[in-house]
């Protein structure tokens, strides 16, 4: 079964124009299928909600309580360490 679509227009900035032809060239697809392909990734990863973890994470960094600071001077240490 086919899937329905809709033909539409937008305006674009030449140099975004230019980055999507080359991209798409790269990718071996039409202009339009490359920008259908990365509109479709995006709105599909948009809409998924991050898990209860992920969301406290997000709640705790944006609140600033009890951060940890990273000593980054040491940081490779850290990781070698693991």
């Amino acid at each position: 079964m086919a899937t329905l679509s809709n033909s539409t227009s937008v305006r674009l900035p030449n140099n975004v124009m230019d980055i999507l032809k080359s991209q798409a060239k790269e990718e071996h697809r039409s202009v339009s299928n490359y920008i259908r392909m990365i509109l479709t990734e995006f709105v599909k990863h948009k809409r998924q909600e991050p898990n209860a973890t992920t969301r406290a994470a997000i709640d705790e960094a944006r609140s600033d309580m009890d951060l940890e600071e990273l000593d980054v001077d040491h940081f490779k240490d850290f990781v070698a360490s693991l």
